[in-house]
């Protein structure tokens, strides 16, 4: 288990596939629990995304992403401009 901070609008590399945070949102006052993200999720030696869609920390049930090696989800959001 590990835990990976991303900027929207940077991607980062772990093991052999590509993150790409397009957009986080939440909802005052609870940003831990009612968080949205869209994210983009490749593998790095293919061209076309393996997953593109939204996860949220409230209902991570019905939007993380899982596959044989991987499986991610939603912590919370933390943006700037809505502190």
């Amino acid at each position: 288990k590990e835990d990976l901070k991303l900027l929207v609008g940077s991607q980062i590399k772990y093991g052999s596939i590509t993150l790409d945070l397009k957009s986080c949102f939440y909802k005052k006052p609870d940003f831990i629990k009612d968080a949205l993200a869209l994210i983009r999720i490749k593998y790095t030696s293919r061209d076309i995304p393996e997953y593109m869609g939204w996860l949220s920390s409230n209902q991570a049930y019905l939007t993380n992403y899982g596959n044989y090696r991987y499986r991610f989800w939603l912590l919370n959001c933390i943006i700037e401009s809505q502190e």
